[in-house]
């Protein structure tokens, strides 16, 4: 032995007292009793008796000689020279039989486990198997009396300064790398002091000195390569090198895995493991995470506090916890983290956390996509037009409904969950057939994949009956049967075509009776297109010239080729008067038949006018009035006899001698005024027979020809003796003599019957008259409207163009603005002139009653009587309504001009008021208003709003109250009567009443109520894609219109969205441009009304050449305006005039997005 030592001296360069030291050390060590001590792979037993006599000798001569540092450097070789010494004594009792060994490990004493164990000694082995288990255990030593470090990570966590010795197996390749690495020897060097001492068998593996770049104290002291294993030394040794691979085997596993494995300890918040896949997923390197606080400020402040917080409650309670948060990557991207973490516990207190990160940000957005995608179908759903529902058919219940399905049926969704169809059904529908049997057949039918469409009569939760136009389809891929439905009210709309097939009738009928009576009059219509020189007669005209429809050539010349000679450049220049500078004609003519015969006509005549003025048009009448113009002659005739009889026999005359004021009467005078022949007439008394207002008339003439000599002949109103009112012809003259007036005589006629059959003339022409004007300033009206639509389309596009290309100029955006809102207003009139047509609808929305009397306050006070006052009593509680506002303000407007009408331009007030008034009932309003109320059939129970305008003026008696919605009832003698006959119609279409307080001499108040806004709908216009101005499209879009202003801003608006676009200004030039390039265009936007080809027309003829392109139509008309074949077609779509950019770009890229939807559809339909 001391040879070794001498030899290992000069290898190794070992002073001689150390050489010396650690052989005398070794030689005690072996001769007494000792313990058990592990140093790496080898179980050493130490002597205790003279062992720590011996240690202090040899630490204090180093301190002499080399310092407190050779101290150390000879305890580290005196446990080496043991370990040499003991590990042969320790190899030869391993080999002993077991009883033998474990009688000879007895033998040893435990004094010196017991002085390692006071001054610590750290073993570190990474093998779970040793020798020194087994010899611990024969010896009967008890639990170890070291740390035992397993792991790499588990080294840092016990370094401290409290360390005396560290001995560790040289052979474990991990244990080399951490101990030799840059960062694990600045740690060492950091934490511990104390010497470090390795065991190895391989010689050539031998390390002294200090390594140079971690400058860490290494002492390798003995190599024991000829020491040979025993069967269990080898056995073992075996078992470690499995062990070794399963654990880098199960490491290999953990680091392949998805997520990143991690461990932390608790104590000291740092993390003991943390997957390489870690820098994957953060971008952050392994070894950077530290600790807790790291992985803190990785997460993303939203979500920072909330998950370190859940944390710390989940890990306090102990419980294993699944928690997601989003993570800031290394390069600054998010990513989302689900967290599993499983609490590892010791002796009832949380020790660690142990956990795997998944990277679940694709999931995330799925999710985010999966929501998005619900939430917009939930509001499609919710806010669609229609109700929709799901049937469940196993229980014929409603398993679903929307928002519109409660408002459809007035039941909350929990209500209508609990019944089913057939439930708000009446028993029966309108074809006699039970709802129940009828209702299944459509179920039965829709399961079996065939879709229904159907009109179905509905009950809602107060038994009022819905007329619905009901789908029902199949939903695939269900746990149970079901059914989508989805029903659309139509009861306003059925009860719109009953009252236009009622309005029809009446128009039809009230044809009828104007031809009836026209015919009975005797009366001709005719028809002049004065642009086309197109005259057209109706039956009664070619019967009154009696030319035949063959034969008349239908021009102002051939009409013209009727009139006599001598009446034909007269009438003509009469023509030409009217068309010049009135809107109605009125003349007499006589023409000559056929046969030579000569006729009298009376015409008279409608003109109409475009806008700039000029006469388009003439429609009007004839009438034969030969026999009148005869009877008239024949009339003037008698005259002359009567007066020539009145002269000889004093018939129907009088006479009144101005001398002597003595008046006469003949016998039929007398007779005419109902009085007795003995009845003596007087001058004084006689004018009294003349009605109050022709008394000062017929006084007036008579003082006239008394001055003149000028005969006079009036119509008066006579009222006889028995007070009968008549009509009487009073014509006289007056005789001179020498100059001098000395008699008046005349005579007097009864023409009551003639006045009335006159008056009845009038009145059945007047009706006409008023029928055609109405026809008239309808067709007007609408033509109007129609060209303004045009220009307003060019107007608002140009001006919402305009907006764009000035950029920041304030005062040029404001200017636009004011145009736009301009021409919104006008918009508005064009849409009250179509609806006045009939072709136009109004469009109802929220209205603040008292916003619209604040906005109209300025016109209301200029236009009425200067001396009236004008009051304002606006509540501030008021609800809002749905309403028409131009209806409104026509209402408003009405009612304040006849106020003012009322005061007579009198001094007197008028007094606006609005306010809230709760209906419990109709009777309720009849009790309260009587016979006042008006539109009350319409009127349902609830809380209604309403505006009351209230006079001081001449107030009104009942029976002009019971006339006053009449049409054309007027009690001002310029008036038509139509202003509150169009007041009641409004009210009534806005479902309201009319209430009128009134007395003669003290005012009239009329107060209008209004239906507060039960539905958060504002509006009726169709549901469409909501307005998004950064859509674009692209291709060539075919745009024809005769409108070159319409032309140039849709071209511009067409082009702003991405498109290309060719031009047209009729149909067929918009029919050759498509041929040439018919399969570039992705869109044809076609004017309905254009000339040669209407845009109906030209639509048949593209698609008979593209049967699938798009197409837009638009016009200045209402959509009503389409005819039903084409607005049916597919791809096809309408926009009204004038319309928005925004309005427009909707309208195209639903019309060009519905085809990918229609594809999607027949697809589907194909595969099932």
């Amino acid at each position: 032995m001391l040879g070794l030592f001498l030899l290992r001296a000069r290898i190794s360069d070992i002073p001689l007292y150390v050489t010396v030291s650690l052989t005398t050390a070794a030689m005690w060590l072996s001769s007494v009793r000792g313990g058990v001590v592990h140093i790496g792979d080898l179980s050493i037993y130490y002597s205790s008796a003279v062992f720590f006599s011996a240690l202090l000798v040899i630490l204090m001569v180093a301190y002499v000689q080399e310092g407190p540092g050779a101290g150390r450097m000879m305890l580290s070789m005196i446990l080496g020279s043991s370990v040499l010494v003991n590990g042969f004594i320790a190899m030869g009792i391993s080999y002993l039989p077991g009883p033998m060994a474990e009688q000879l490990a007895a033998t040893y004493d435990v004094s010196l486990v017991n002085l390692l164990g006071s001054i610590f000694v750290l073993f570190i082995d990474f093998s779970i198997l040793t020798i020194t288990y087994g010899l611990l255990q024969r010896s009967g030593s008890g639990s170890p009396l070291y740390l035992r470090i397993l792991a790499v990570l588990g080294l840092v966590q016990v370094l401290d300064g409290s360390l005396f010795l560290l001995i560790a197996d040289f052979g474990e390749p991990d244990l080399l790398m951490m101990l030799i690495g840059m960062a694990a020897s600045r740690l060492l060097l950091t934490l511990v002091s104390s010497p470090f001492v390795y065991v190895s068998l391989q010689l050539d593996r031998r390390i002294s000195g200090r390594h140079e770049e971690g400058q860490l104290p290494l002492f390798g002291l003995f190599s024991l390569e000829d020491i040979k294993y025993s069967r269990l030394g080898k056995e073992l040794k075996l078992q470690a090198d499995q062990l070794r691979e399963n654990e880098m085997q199960f490491r290999d596993l953990i680091e392949s895995l998805h997520g990143v494995t991690w461990e932390l300890d608790l104590a000291s918040l740092q993390f003991t493991y943390m997957g390489p896949q870690i820098e994957k997923m953060t971008g952050f390197a392994p070894e950077l995470w530290t600790g807790f606080d790291f992985w803190k400020e990785r997460i993303h402040p939203d979500d920072r506090e909330r998950a370190a917080e859940f944390c710390r409650q989940q890990t306090s309670m102990g419980r294993d916890h699944i928690f997601d948060y989003r993570i800031l990557r290394a390069d600054g991207a998010v990513i989302w983290i689900k967290d599993n973490v499983v609490v590892v516990m010791k002796d009832g207190k949380a020790v660690k956390l142990r956990g795997i990160l998944l990277d679940i940000t694709e999931q995330k957005a799925a999710q985010q996509k999966l929501v998005q995608s619900e939430q917009r179908y939930r509001t499609i759903v919710e806010f669609a037009v229609e109700a929709l529902v799901i049937l469940d058919t196993e229980t014929f219940r409603f398993a679903h409904a929307n928002h519109k399905a409660e408002q459809l049926f007035r039941l909350n969704r929990d209500k209508l969950m609990q019944v089913g169809p057939l439930e708000l059904s009446p028993e029966f529908q309108p074809d006699g057939r039970p709802s129940l049997e009828k209702g299944r057949e459509y179920v039965i039918a829709a399961m079996h994949g065939s879709p229904q469409e159907f009109e179905w009569i509905h009950l809602d939760s107060t038994g009022r009956e819905i007329t619905c136009e009901v789908r029902l389809v199949q939903i695939p891929g269900q746990d149970k049967p079901l059914l989508r439905g989805s029903l659309l009210d139509i009861t306003e709309r059925k009860a719109a075509e009953k009252e236009l097939a009622e309005s029809r009738y009446r128009e039809q009928e009230l044809a009828f009776r104007f031809r009836l009576a026209a015919d009975s009059a005797r009366l001709g219509i005719w028809d002049f297109d004065l642009l086309a020189n197109r005259l057209i007669w109706d039956q009664r005209m070619h019967e009154l010239y009696q030319v035949p429809p063959d034969k008349f050539e239908g021009s102002f010349e051939a009409w013209a080729d009727c009139l006599h000679p001598d009446d034909l450049e007269a009438s003509k220049i009469k023509v030409d008067q009217a068309l010049m500078t009135d809107d109605n004609a009125e003349m007499s003519f006589r023409i000559v038949l056929p046969d030579q015969s000569i006729r009298y006509i009376y015409s008279i005549a409608r003109i109409l006018r475009d806008a700039t003025g000029r006469p388009y048009r003439m429609i009007g009448l004839n009438r034969d009035v030969t026999e009148e113009q005869l009877a008239e002659a024949e009339l003037r005739r008698a005259r002359e006899m009567q007066f020539k009889a009145g002269e000889i026999a004093n018939v129907g005359g009088w006479e009144l001698d101005l001398i002597t004021q003595s008046l006469v009467w003949s016998p039929q005078t007398k007779r005419i005024h109902e009085v007795t022949d003995e009845f003596e007439p007087r001058l004084e008394s006689a004018i009294n027979f003349y009605a109050p207002e022709h008394r000062q008339l017929i006084s007036d003439a008579v003082q006239h020809g008394i001055e003149t000599g000028e005969p006079w002949d009036l119509e008066l109103d006579l009222i006889t003796a028995k007070g009968r009112r008549i009509r009487v012809r009073a014509v006289g003259q007056t005789d001179y003599v020498d100059g001098k007036p000395v008699r008046l005589w005349g005579a007097f006629q009864d023409i009551t019957e003639r006045v009335s059959a006159e008056q009845e003339r009038l009145h059945l022409q007047q009706q006409v008259l008023h029928a055609q004007k109405l026809e008239s300033l309808g067709v007007l009206s609408g033509g109007i409207a129609h060209d303004f639509n045009n220009l307003l389309t060019s107007i608002l596009g140009n001006a919402e163009l305009a907006v764009d290309e000035v950029g920041d100029n304030p005062g040029a955006r404001e200017s636009i603005e004011e145009i736009q809102l301009a021409a919104q207003r006008a918009a508005s009139l064009s849409r009250q002139m179509l609806a006045y047509s009939g072709k136009g609808r109004f469009v109802i929305e929220q209205v603040n009653i008292n916003e619209f009397i604040e906005e109209m306050a300025n016109l209301l006070e200029v236009s009425i009587n200067k001396k009236a006052v004008m009051e304002y009593q606006l509540s501030a509680e008021i609800p809002l309504v749905m309403a028409d506002p131009t209806q409104i303000r026509q209402v408003i407007m009405n009612l304040i001009t006849n106020a003012s009408e009322a005061l007579e331009n009198r001094s007197g007030f008028i007094q606006l008021r609005t306010g809230t008034l709760d209906i419990t009932s109709s009777a309720e309003l009849l009790e309260e208003a009587g016979s006042s109320l008006h539109g009350v059939d319409g009127v349902t129970p609830g809380c209604y709003a309403f505006f009351e305008v209230r006079d001081s003026g001449c107030g009104m008696d009942d029976e002009t109250v019971a006339r006053i919605f009449d049409p054309f009832f007027t009690t001002k003698f310029t008036g038509r009567g139509l202003g509150l006959a169009a007041v009641l119609g409004i009210v009534r279409g806005h479902s309201g009443a009319i209430h009128i307080r009134t007395a003669p001499g003290e005012g009239t108040a009329i107060r209008v109520l209004l239906p507060e806004c039960r539905s958060s709908r504002v509006g009726q216009n169709d549901s469409r894609i909501t307005a998004n101005g950064s859509w674009v499209g692209s291709g060539l879009v075919l745009l024809a219109d005769d409108d070159e202003l319409v032309l140039t801003v849709g071209k511009r608006m067409l082009g702003n969205f991405g498109f290309e676009v060719v031009t047209a200004t009729d149909g067929l030039l918009a029919l050759e441009e498509f041929r040439r390039r018919s399969d570039d265009f992705v869109l044809a936007m076609l004017d309905l009304t254009m000339p040669n080809l209407g845009g109906d027309e030209a639509l048949r003829e593209l698609r008979k050449i593209r049967p699938d392109l798009k197409i837009l139509l638009c016009s200045g008309y209402d959509e009503m305006e389409v005819s039903h074949e084409v607005s049916n077609q597919p791809g096809v779509s309408f926009v009204q005039k004038p319309y928005l950019a925004n309005d427009l770009r909707n309208a195209i890229r639903q019309l060009l997005e519905s085809g990918r939807q229609e594809a999607l559809v027949r697809g589907t339909a194909t595969e099932e």
